[in-house]
Order: structure tokens, then sequence, then C-alpha cells
């Protein structure tokens, strides 16, 4: 495994990373829809293997300082939002799952 992750196969990517903080407080930023929209993206998340996740991308709210989108991104201006699925969860030391997939599409269980 190298710093940013191991490649498992053709489209899954395993990342792992140690967290600083309570487990459970760890969990709550994974796995809360408004603490994870802090760092990373918002959105539901049904917690159970198969269940349907939605990321909404708001990068211009992860930092207080405005700074000018870059051209090539004015696209995405308003927001992404990308969904997927929950491929494994084990409250709370464990959450696998997908994403940047087509909505509604089957969820797949990567290899382990």
């Amino acid at each position: 495994m190298s710093d940013h992750g191991v490649v498992l196969e053709s489209g899954a990517i395993r990342f792992e990373r140690v967290l600083p903080g309570p487990i459970d407080r760890v969990w709550a930023y994974l796995t809360d829809p408004d603490k994870r929209g802090k760092w990373l993206a918002s959105g539901p998340m049904d917690l159970r293997p198969g269940g349907a996740i939605e990321l909404r991308f708001r990068h211009a709210d992860l930092s207080p300082a405005a700074e000018p989108i870059p051209e090539r991104f004015k696209n995405m201006e308003n927001g992404v939002t990308s969904h997927g699925h929950v491929t494994r969860c084990e409250p709370p030391r464990l959450l696998g799952m997908t994403w940047n997939e087509a909505p509604g599409k089957a969820p797949k269980t990567p290899p382990r």
C-alpha cells in the first residue's frame, strides 16, 4: 500500500486512514451529512450494505476564504452531486462505499 491507497482492480481503490480523535467523533464526521459536509460532501447515506449514498460536493463551502473559481471549474460553481452505495458498514470501525456511479445503479461489492 502506498501513502495514497492501493488499486484492487480496475475501478476499485482502497484507502485506509487513521484519523485523530475519539472513534465515535470520527464515525460521526464520516456518516452525519452535516458533519461530512464540513470536510468533504454533505448528503444522505443509508448506512447498510447496498444502501444509497448521495454526496453533494460544494467546495466553496469548505473554506471561510472566498477564492475565485478557476475557469475550468466554473461549470461546478453551484456544486456537484455524486451517487454511490455503501459496500461495508461496521460501526464505528469500517465504512466502505462507492461514488461517482449513475443514480439508481445496482451496488457492486468490491473485493476485500
